[in-house]
């Protein structure tokens, strides 16, 4: 998401992109701290003791419990959505741009609607399909985009600040090692 704002606000507004990135950034935080607190206030009151999903649980109560859990998983899986949308809407057209050499407002438009319609298909193929796709989703490109590149990318740039190699080193490592965690439980759920 972060060059899908650089590209919208222009490189050489730095300071209005760090603001803009932080604010952004800020909404689900605040979705994830709300929510744990929800959780915790009400999990003694509803009696959520380990068994089956809080969510489900939390969701079956009383209304004055089911109306602020609904609007607060809303919220968490919208900015999700919006933001994994606009930064795939936008990667799908410069890829298509990039692959026909000319990009046009409605090649742009198509590419955008393609990045939803595939998804959103997949998904009323039915969950046996779908639930599969997403878990590896999350287990393996996530962590690659997410965990090993960031790291990579600054250990194999020019601009290198002393002593951020053990870290950069760490991380892609722990990254790795997640990937290889998931690998292992991937092959041996099967």
């Amino acid at each position: 998401s972060v060059p899908l704002v650089v590209e919208r606000m222009g490189a050489e507004r730095s300071s209005k992109i760090r603001t803009t990135i932080l604010l952004g950034s800020m909404i689900p935080l605040i979705l994830g701290i709300i929510w744990v607190c929800v959780a915790a206030l009400l999990g003694s009151r509803l009696n959520l003791d380990g068994d089956g999903d809080p969510v489900l649980q939390l969701v079956h109560g009383p209304w004055s419990i089911v109306l602020p859990v609904l609007f607060l998983a809303a919220g968490a899986i919208g900015t999700t959505l919006i933001a994994s949308y606009l930064a795939l809407g936008q990667f799908a057209a410069d890829a298509l741009c990039a692959a026909t050499g000319s990009c046009s407002l409605e090649d742009n438009q198509r590419a955008k609607v393609a990045s939803v319609m595939v998804p959103a298909l997949t998904a009323c193929i039915g969950p046996q399909l779908y639930l599969p796709l997403l878990s590896f989703a999350g287990a393996f490109p996530s962590v690659l985009l997410y965990g090993v590149l960031p790291p990579v990318a600054l250990l194999l740039s020019r601009q290198k600040l002393p002593g951020q190699e053990p870290v950069l080193v760490g991380l892609a490592v722990t990254a790795v090692l997640f990937l290889l965690v998931n690998l292992w439980l991937w092959l041996t759920a099967v």
